[in-house]
């Protein structure tokens, strides 16, 4: 309210000064000290003098060329502006603000959301939360389009009291068809990332998709009785018969539309499938191949009925080539390569003690852990083993995108799926030996073949390290990955220079 003060007082301030000086009346040539009209006079001459006023005239500066009329109507609103730009800074300063934009109406409260007041957005939240409403219609439809106008800025940070209004707004079903699409397709977020190169032959293109609903957040935390589904319809080459369609969109993600109180980007879902697009990638090697992929976006109300429906392309070029030519390549030597595992440790390894015979084809989790990075200058792709009574035992991989910034992490879950039982009795044996130790050491080799099948990388850190000395804890169910380990039992790793 302070600002606005003087924002008003300033305003105030200048509307006087234009008013005072006042419109152009007249022009012609007038007595500067009388105004009187010398028009046909002779005031040339010397000593010539005005016969209104008798003042000398007959020297230019004696005489004006317009007369003006100052403004009684603008003096009047300065005077108005720069009593009501003196009364908010007064408020302001008394920290009365909340308490006079309370008494103010609907309209006037939403126009002061448009200078940034934010007594006037907090007071908007605390009309469109009442039960009973005391807001008209046009009052909710004005304020819906404030909070999808803030939403759909990009260049503001998101605020949650505006979250709060557009919640409100979507539970209380006062959103049109048009405007929850708006709430809907501004705050999705779908990301999706198709490996663009595949080496001539190959049978399948990598795809990883992600969603998630950001700039929606708000102060309650709750649904908004309608549900989403978002799910791949089709994909294929460019002007081409499709490889895939499913008109619903398939499974994909679904849930409750809802406003959450938490930290916006945070994935709802993540899915990684291959595309079986074996009759396109006969193209020769060198060449481009044009993908595209439609999501199909729907959303309910609570007994089913769509709303609105909406396709999302994605498009990408897959480059193709040659089957000898690799498709990751080993980055560029750092100054120290040491320093890339730098920051990198290995939770305690968890191994199962209850092995049971599993169904055909049914993957078995024999051991995990749990590997994180502070930031990873590179990619990389690292296969994970360790040295059992000198046979080397393949775990499982690491395969992580650079991010200097970020601490990154993955589960090694070294599983079992056999064919036959002596394949699972093999590995009991190998984890009778792990179990019969109380630590173990882990080597991380590169393998740029790993990250073949991962979206966005196209090249990895040449890296190789030993974590020594993990602790085995011993466990009687099936191990899992998604165990909150204390930070303080990771153990760090040694780089090899």
């Amino acid at each position: 309210m302070i600002i606005i003060g003087i924002v008003l007082l300033g305003v105030g301030l200048l509307v006087s000064l234009l008013a005072f000086r006042g419109r152009v009346a007249a022009r012609g040539v007038f007595c500067r000290k009388c105004r009187f009209d010398l028009a046909g006079l002779e005031i040339e001459a010397d000593g010539a003098k005005c016969p209104e006023c008798g003042s000398e005239v007959f020297l230019a500066s004696a005489r004006r060329g317009l007369i003006r009329q100052r403004s009684r109507v603008g003096l009047v609103a300065a005077a108005i502006l720069m009593f009501a730009g003196g009364g908010g800074i007064w408020v302001g300063a008394a920290g009365k603000t909340g308490s006079m934009i309370a008494a103010m109406p609907d309209p006037v409260v939403l126009w002061l959301t448009d200078f940034g007041v934010d007594e006037a957005l907090d007071e908007l939240v605390v009309r469109v939360s009442k039960v009973p409403g005391t807001m008209s219609a046009k009052s909710w439809d004005d304020a819906i389009e404030h909070g999808l106008a803030f939403q759909a800025d990009k260049t503001l940070v998101w605020d949650v009291r505006w979250g709060e209004v557009l919640y409100q707004a979507s539970l209380s079903q006062r959103m049109s068809a048009k405007q929850l699409e708006s709430y809907f397709m501004t705050s999705m977020v779908l990301d999706v990332q198709i490996r663009d190169r595949v080496h001539h032959g190959a049978q399948a293109v990598a795809y990883t998709t992600r969603f998630s609903t950001v700039r929606n957040n708000a102060i309650t935390t709750g649904t908004t009785g309608y549900r989403y589904r978002v799910g791949l319809s089709e994909f294929g080459v460019v002007d081409a018969e499709p490889a895939y369609r499913n008109e619903g969109g398939g499974a994909g993600f679904q849930g409750e539309l809802s406003a959450a109180s938490r930290s916006a980007g945070g994935w709802v879902g993540t899915s990684s499938e291959l595309w079986n697009l074996e009759s396109v990638f006969g193209a020769a090697p060198g060449t481009q191949v044009p993908i595209y992929a439609d999501y199909a976006v729907r959303l309910e109300d609570s007994i089913g009925i769509v709303v609105f429906s909406a396709s999302v392309r994605t498009l990408q070029l897959v480059n193709i080539f040659d089957s000898t030519e690799p498709l990751v390549r080993l980055a560029p030597d750092l100054k120290l390569p040491g320093d890339a595992c730098e920051g990198i440790s290995v939770s305690p390894v968890r191994a199962s003690r209850a092995v049971q015979t599993p169904s055909l084809n049914m993957p078995v989790a024999l051991l995990s852990f749990e590997c994180r990075s502070q930031g990873l200058p590179e990619s990389i792709a690292l296969s994970v083993s360790a040295l059992i009574d000198g046979e080397e035992i393949v775990f499982g991989s690491w395969v992580s995108p650079s991010d200097p910034e970020k601490q990154q992490g993955a589960t090694v879950s070294w599983s079992m799926i056999p064919d036959r039982n002596e394949d699972i009795d093999a590995a009991r044996e190998v984890l009778q030996r792990i179990l019969e130790q109380e630590t173990i050491d882990l080597f991380f080799r590169t393998d740029p073949s790993l990250a073949e099948k991962t979206p966005g990388i196209d090249r990895v850190l040449d890296l190789e390290f030993v974590v020594k000395n993990v602790p085995i804890k011993i466990i009687d169910q099936e191990p899992s990955g998604w165990v909150l380990v204390p930070k303080n039992e990771f153990v760090p790793a040694s780089c090899s220079e």
